[in-house]
């Protein structure tokens, strides 16, 4: 996909603050809930919570714009709404089984959590490769940490 030009960022920056209600520079959770359903993807309370998981790929629970600008770039801006009901219901356990193994709550998983998230989805034969293969593969950014648009890409949803 070719880069965005000035106009484009400009357009992209103002619908962002659009959303942005709080003008924190972020787009929180809460604010996350109307962009999708102007965007025509109305999605319970767990399905925006994987959403926010997807797009939050700092981990640090806010979209930031350039998180925003990537994402909204991107061709499968919003998979989930491409998903069957049982793919979406992967997403959402997905999700939950992520969140049981970031303890300190950060959004992104360090080596140490993983290597009980690792662990646990051998023990359930969800994946036989070994564990620095499989960290290599997830952690695109390199900062050591796995957030769950990382994790979630171990698995074919659909």
């Amino acid at each position: 996909m070719p880069a965005p030009n000035a106009a484009d960022t400009a357009q992209l920056k103002k619908l962002f603050e659009n959303y942005d209600k709080d003008k924190s520079g972020a787009i929180s959770l809460q604010e996350l809930y109307p962009l999708c359903c102007d965007m025509g993807l109305v999605l319970s309370k767990s399905e925006l919570q994987a959403q926010m998981s997807i797009l939050d790929s700092s981990g640090n629970g806010q979209v930031s714009f350039e998180e925003f600008t990537e994402w909204y770039n991107s061709h499968d801006r919003f998979f989930m709404k491409n998903l069957s009901p049982s793919g979406r219901q992967q997403v959402v356990e997905l999700s939950k089984h992520f969140q049981s193994f970031d303890k300190d709550k950060s959004g992104s998983i360090d080596r140490n959590e993983f290597k009980k998230l690792y662990q646990d989805l051998v023990n359930k034969k969800l994946i036989n490769k070994p564990l620095d293969e499989i960290l290599k593969r997830l952690d695109k950014n390199s900062d050591g940490l796995v957030s769950f648009g990382e994790f979630i890409s171990l698995f074919a949803i659909k």
